[in-house]
């Protein structure tokens, strides 16, 4: 065997991890938009956050038009149904641990925080 053979695409790979943190708990309409599901519902704020923001690095895969990967603190309020003084705090602590990205004003997530999310839902 050799090494080429281990080689893999990585928008594979995103693709691959993307599917295993959102599939459980959100869908996408051929249109983009993101649909979550009683699952979503139920997970702690912290959770929400990162799987929404996964599921908004899956829109590339979805939408061929350059969607925006980010979120600001009022779209994660809508779609999180989380009021902003909850919100705030668990972004902060998302950003320290390093599990997003705040440009901006705008939050996505870290490259690292896929394998994060699988191993703290038990999605293996």
């Amino acid at each position: 065997m050799s090494l080429a053979s281990l080689v893999i695409k990585e928008a594979d790979l995103t693709e691959s991890l993307i599917e295993k943190v959102v599939g459980p708990y959100c869908q996408y309409t051929e249109t983009g938009k993101i649909v979550p599901n009683e699952k979503f519902n139920k997970l702690p704020v912290k959770q929400k956050i990162l799987v929404y923001l996964v599921a908004k690095s899956g829109l590339p895969f979805i939408n061929s038009d350059q969607p925006d990967v980010s979120a600001d603190n009022e779209e994660l309020e809508f779609f999180l149904n989380v009021r902003g003084n909850t919100l705030r705090p668990r972004v902060s602590e998302l950003r320290e641990e390093g599990f997003i990205i705040t440009e901006n004003s705008k939050h996505k997530i870290s490259n690292h925080a896929a394998n994060y999310i699988i191993s703290e839902l038990k999605l293996n």
